[in-house]
């Protein structure tokens, strides 16, 4: 599950942490299991994340755990008691899964089989129709992505089925390798086109900034990031870099026409 699929199943996450902490060990009571999910809130908010569940065959929820992985920067290795080797020490912010909670019910999983949701569902490339906002808004972005990314290949939409059953599919916006990063696109949340556009335009751009840890796009003028302003009606490219003759602050061009910058 991403944040989002985990933000939505907090009920049955609190319902495995708090009958594997009231073991006499532990003892925990209602407070100390809600002093524990204080923080849960902004745990699912990180992009990163990245949660599984385990459910008896009528769904009764056995076991839960989340987390993201270390950042390039971490100092988790300097916290160890004995001195950790280079090549381990080593982080990419893809590399090792810092697991924050991993919970599980004993009484209810001796009761019989447990389904564990820990294997990625298979992703599928999306066809053109299937999303036609979608479609619309990534035909844009990638004239963009032609023009300054060539060599990287047009985006593309992956679907991958839901976690939670009777959910739609998650939708990413993907590097031509397959590659994503991020939130999914909610199929109901684009209003139209425009909106379907903002929506897929910041997708993309966090998609390009961690997959190939650059930002994008650059403006030509200021070699700076940009990001999407709506300029009467139509989405922009916005620099916030200073020209002699006004103010800080420009626009570079509409969406999917870098190519006339």
């Amino acid at each position: 599950m991403d944040g989002s699929a985990a933000a939505r199943a907090e009920g049955a996450s609190r319902l495995v942490h708090a009958e594997a902490f009231a073991e006499p060990a532990c003892g925990e009571t209602e407070d100390d299991v809600a002093a524990a999910f204080l923080r849960f809130p902004s745990h699912v908010r990180k992009p990163t994340l990245r949660a599984a569940s385990a459910r008896c065959e009528d769904g009764e929820p056995v076991g839960m755990a989340c987390g993201w992985p270390l950042a390039s920067g971490t100092g988790r290795r300097d916290e160890m008691t004995e001195p950790v080797p280079e090549d381990p020490r080593r982080e990419d912010g893809h590399r090792t899964l810092r697991l924050v909670r991993d919970r599980g019910r004993a009484s209810v999983a001796e009761d019989g089989p447990v389904h564990a949701l820990f294997d990625q569902p298979g992703v599928r490339r999306v066809s053109r129709g299937e999303y036609p906002l979608w479609d619309e808004a990534l035909v844009a972005l990638n004239q963009d992505v032609a023009v300054t990314l060539a060599e990287q290949g047009p985006l593309q939409l992956l679907a991958q089925p839901s976690y939670e059953a009777g959910e739609p599919e998650y939708v990413y916006v993907a590097l031509a390798n397959g590659e994503w990063h991020g939130s999914h696109l909610y199929p109901k949340t684009a209003e139209d086109s425009a909106h379907a556009l903002a929506i897929v335009a910041d997708a993309a751009q966090e998609t390009i900034a961690e997959r190939l840890w650059q930002a994008w796009p650059l403006c030509a003028e200021h070699n700076l990031g940009m990001h999407t302003r709506d300029v009467e009606g139509l989405l922009s490219w916005w620099c916030a870099g200073r020209r002699s003759e006004g103010g800080p602050g420009h626009i570079c061009a509409a969406v999917g026409a870098l190519d006339a910058f």
